[in-house]
């Protein structure tokens, strides 16, 4: 009885063994397999977001950046895109941005933490919350900008005091 009970207990621990081998080798290959498809999906959502802003607004929202730096520290509020009215204005005429923030800490709390200002004229401007972490800004190009690359500066900052800068473009013309 006791070389009995002996190979049942081994039976038994290599079967857990190896399901346990194939459930990492399942789990893995099918959660690398539908990463691809959460992203498409999270895509769409974020242009449907866009498309309501654009739409409720009146804005069409055309020359889109994605920013390619972000912070190692994703508790870190960042912008990950941005979007302009305009590849390029002239001085005197307006440009409309409109950001995305992500905070994977879920503690970025809103316009009032985030500051963009234009760098040459330092101006800062009125920041909206348009929902789901989106933002938007107007910027008016005064008629004495010079015609070359501007850049606005973003300084966000979290509820826990994580900060982080970045910068976003436009052109004039």
């Amino acid at each position: 009885m006791g070389n009995e009970d002996l190979a049942s207990a081994s039976i038994q621990i290599i079967g857990v063994v190896i399901g346990a081998g194939v459930s990492i080798f399942v789990s893995r290959y099918y959660f690398k397999k539908s990463k691809y498809p959460a992203q498409v999906t999270a895509a769409m959502i974020e242009d449907v977001l866009r498309m309501l802003i654009q739409m409720q607004h009146g804005i069409a929202y055309c020359c889109g950046k994605r920013i390619s730096r972000i912070p190692r520290d994703r508790d870190r509020p960042h912008i990950v895109a941005y979007w302009l009215s305009a590849q390029a204005v002239t001085p005197g005429e307006r440009v409309d941005i409109l950001v995305r923030v992500q905070d994977e800490g879920m503690n970025f709390s809103g316009e009032e933490f985030i500051n963009i200002a234009e760098n040459e004229a330092r101006v800062a401007y009125k920041v909206r919350r348009e929902g789901f972490g989106f933002y938007s800004c107007t910027v008016n190009v005064p008629q004495q900008a010079t015609p070359g690359i501007h850049t606005l500066s973003v300084h966000l900052v979290d509820n826990r005091d994580k900060e982080y800068m970045q910068d976003l473009t436009f052109a004039v013309v």
